[in-house]
């Protein structure tokens, strides 16, 4: 099966991804603005995907957050049997073959991301909720009656209850300025 992984701030990121890569399923991580998320669709992904499996990414700096996250991807794919595909031409089925210039990528990853730091926006950053890019793709295309916010707003409110999570309650007004910004 092929499996496609993206972490995006914006719907258009998540929709410019779905359309260069075909796959059969999408888990997306929402970011902040300061390009955290919590990864738990990358968790849910990593312990559903099997041996065979090919997993596609956009690249290695926008799927992980850190050098550990990204040797952790490395390796759980490695140990799996997966196969690791990203826009930057590196394919973990050659794993060994490929390990070198892997190890070369590193430094080049940590600077990225310290580069990238340099330019965020100051301010408070826009959380998302765990669940939102589900709850999201129900209210963009239509599953949730109408477009209905107050619906989505309340099944948002009802995954954080089921996650156990301490997330305020989302209020309409809340899920718009989400919707907004996940927009822009």
């Amino acid at each position: 099966m092929k499996y496609a992984y993206v972490r995006a701030r914006k719907a258009s990121e998540v929709e410019e991804f779905r359309l260069k890569n075909k796959h059969d399923e999408l888990f997306v991580d929402t970011v902040n603005s300061y390009g955290v998320s919590s990864g738990s669709s990358l968790m849910n992904l990593l312990a559903k995907i099997s041996n065979g499996d090919e997993l596609v990414i956009e690249s290695f700096e926008s799927a992980c957050g850190s050098i550990s996250e990204l040797c952790s991807l490395l390796w759980t794919c490695a140990d799996k049997g997966i196969n690791l595909v990203s826009a930057e031409g590196i394919d973990t089925q050659k794993f060994n073959s490929e390990a070198k210039k892997l190890l070369k990528y590193l430094p080049r990853f940590e600077h990225s991301k310290q580069d990238e730091a340099k330019f965020k926006k100051m301010g408070r950053p826009q959380e998302y909720p765990d669940g939102f890019w589900d709850v999201y793709s129900k209210y963009r295309y239509g599953s949730i009656d109408d477009r209905n916010s107050e619906k989505a707003a309340a099944e948002l409110n009802k995954l954080a209850k089921l996650a156990d999570t301490e997330a305020p309650e989302i209020k309409v007004h809340t899920f718009y300025k989400l919707v907004r910004e996940f927009e822009r």
